[in-house]
């Protein structure tokens, strides 16, 4: 196969290799001469697409370009076409075993574009797939031969053991790469076997269990409870298995969170070497009893949100390695796209929450639920005037089961009322009782207009710009000839901290540069060097792109406002009001429910219905749980706060 042609796709680098090999045969190129050689016809059946792609090499000249025309595309129809009409039942078996590695995908493309799935039966296709090894991944892209052999190809799929992977991208990806079209024959019974089939198989892949596990329910694909209990089991072992043989191979991380009593410093956090830490002074503790200060700690001490009031736990796209996003199942439908380091982080959020609500309580005498309490009861009366919200913290005396059920409840009572607030100016309770709504975490509006600004996605000039500038990818850090050893992930930080010439960069480098000096993005000048045409736009862009979204009134506070008013003109981004922005919405859903992602954790379901683990043993998880919960509510006081203040500030300000 190294020696035929291939076409890959367009933006293939293998394109400039395949077309100085392709030339040769189109400038000899007759209809007359005969062909005997599948593999010469499949060849020539990848030469017609580089006709149709229409690219070139930079040094073929005007008559080489010339062969790429429609006129030698019509030639090629012919040959092949003529080749093909007398493929049947009794020539086919000239082709068992012929067919070169590379070629297999086109000639089940060829066989279905000429007919000859018509003209040749069963045992004579089986012949041909199985001499030449083609697998059953291909065959199933095939619409027509698919429709021909239904019956045949559903046998096919039910042998295959890894045919699980068929239904993966046929009803999980969010966007697969080859189009499946199943046996229409193929029944709900079916597919459970292969699912069985698969778990049951000598080769297993624990990811691929996870996904059997968290199956959304789908009226085309779905499984039974035992089914997906039998994978639970198989992956317990598979995980067992593969930490049993390691031994002490793998990575490992520290979390450590403590409450020091020499320590001067009110906090210190250590993120580095696998090593999340965080230790914070008793003193400042116990010199700041007071209930505002404690809840102020969570943000200023315990980092629960950013600067922008932003939830800092979140899953984020730049806390995904380049390593992890190839291994990962990140283009599933309804699984929320996590990173190792968010189930790292989120543990060490938990086990710190842990280490200063057990300290408050233990050491001076608060219960963390009194401050909760309090915000509810006094500060909202006190501070805003607000009197009808009604919450019931959990009592001391209640165990951790008891009390994540109690919390679940009132976590969702809270948000429920707030929402009430925003929509009447009080909390109407009667309109509280008489709504069945369900919880929608995205539908809690917000008293901010424009309150949060989100990328667009769907603007490829956006997109692009992203990729250029941010992404750790792109080898625009790269200067061949530079000596400095300062290392820099993207092209925004290099620019950001040095200058840099366009002279430096090679020759196949500077498509990206030249595109985002089309573009206004970056400037040149006449001595060659480049620059950001607007920083404070780059800024802008490089914060939506590590968070994917910021916040309105955080930026304008910076008067900001021009560089996002560029942004909007060229449809680069978006504004929308909410309580929590989309990505925290996401986040509490992965925590909360299971009705948005399958991977979720439904801890709310599992509290509220009755179906978390009741052995004794499990006491530590509903610690850990209730805690995790309690932050939840913290996340929610401090958004509550922010839009309040925000309120009563723009009250004042109308006043004056």
């Amino acid at each position: 196969m190294s020696n035929r042609i291939k076409f890959y796709g367009k933006a293939d680098m293998a394109n400039g290799y395949m077309l100085g090999k392709a030339l040769p045969i189109l400038q000899q190129l007759k209809l007359s001469k005969e062909y005997v050689n599948i593999n010469d016809i499949i060849e020539l059946y990848n030469v017609q697409k580089f006709i149709h792609a229409q690219i070139f090499r930079k040094d073929f000249k005007s008559d080489e370009k010339a062969l790429f025309n429609e006129q030698n595309s019509k030639i090629i129809n012919q040959i092949v076409g003529r080749f093909f009409s007398k493929v049947d039942d009794g020539t086919i078996a000239n082709y068992f075993g012929k067919i070169e590695r590379g070629y297999t995908k086109d000639a089940l493309e060829l066989l279905e574009k000429y007919n000859v799935h018509k003209r040749i039966s069963w045992d004579s296709f089986k012949h041909f797939i199985d001499s030449n090894h083609i697998p059953v991944f291909y065959i199933v892209e095939c619409e027509k031969i698919v429709n021909t052999f239904d019956n045949n190809i559903r046998e096919l799929i039910l042998k295959d053991n890894q045919s699980i992977d068929l239904l993966i991208t046929k009803y999980l990806k969010r966007s697969p790469v080859r189009q499946v079209f199943l046996p229409k024959s193929l029944s709900l019974e079916d597919k459970e076997q292969i699912v069985k089939n698969y778990i049951d198989s000598a080769i297993v892949h624990p990811g691929t269990l996870e996904i059997i596990i968290n199956l959304p329910i789908d009226s085309d694909f779905k499984i039974s409870d035992d089914t997906r209990l039998a994978a639970k089991n198989r992956y317990d072992q598979e995980m067992n298995n593969i930490f049993a043989k390691s031994g002490n191979s793998g990575f490992q991380t520290t979390i450590e969170s403590e409450i020091n009593n020499k320590q001067k410093e009110p906090v210190i956090i250590d993120y580095k070497e696998n090593r999340f830490y965080i230790s914070v002074s008793s003193k400042w503790i116990r010199d700041n009893l007071d209930y505002p200060t404690l809840l102020n700690n969570f943000i200023h001490i315990y980092n629960f949100v950013d600067k922008e009031n932003r939830i800092e736990f979140i899953s984020k796209p730049n806390h995904t390695s380049t390593l992890e996003k190839v291994f990962m199942n990140t283009d599933l439908k309804k699984v929320y796209v996590k990173s190792s380091f968010f189930d790292v982080y989120n543990s060490f959020a938990v086990i710190a929450m842990i280490s200063y609500c057990e300290f408050l309580e233990k050491d001076c005498n608060i219960r963390i639920e009194e401050v909760l309490q309090w915000f509810f009861d006094e500060y909202l009366v006190n501070e805003f005037n607000i009197h009808d919200f009604i919450v019931n913290m959990p009592s001391s005396g209640s165990t951790y089961l008891e009390k994540c059920r109690t919390i679940c409840c009132e976590f969702e009572s809270v948000l429920k009322q707030y929402e009430v607030l925003v929509k009447f100016g009080t909390v109407n309770h009667d309109f509280i009782e008489l709504s069945s709504k369900p919880m929608d975490y995205h539908t809690i509006n917000s008293l901010i207009p424009d309150k949060y600004i989100y990328l667009n996605e769907n603007n490829q000039d956006c997109q692009n710009t992203l990729y250029w500038l941010f992404s750790d990818q792109t080898m625009l850090t790269y200067l061949p000839h530079r000596k400095d050893d300062e290392e820099y992930n993207c092209l925004y930080e290099l620019l950001m901290n040095t200058t840099v010439n366009i002279s430096e960069y090679e020759e196949y480098q500077r498509n990206g540069i030249k595109w985002l000096i089309t573009k206004g993005i970056l400037k040149q000048d006449s001595q060659g060097n480049l620059a950001l045409h607007d920083k404070l736009e780059a800024i802008i862009l490089c914060d939506l792109y590590k968070n994917g979204f910021v916040s309105n009134q955080f930026l304008e506070r910076f008067q900001l406002n021009k560089p996002l008013k560029n942004l909007q003109q060229k449809c680069w981004i978006y504004n929308e009001s909410s309580l929590f922005a989309k990505q925290e919405c996401d986040y509490l859903d992965f925590y909360l429910n299971k009705s948005k992602f399958t991977n979720g954790q439904d801890l709310r379901n599992t509290y509220l219905h009755g179906t978390q683990r009741k052995r004794g043993a499990d006491i530590d998880l509903h610690r850990v749980n209730y805690y995790r919960l309690l932050m939840f509510v913290v996340m929610a006081i401090i958004k509550i706060n922010e839009e309040l203040c925000y309120k009563a500030e723009h009250a004042e300000t109308k006043e004056e």
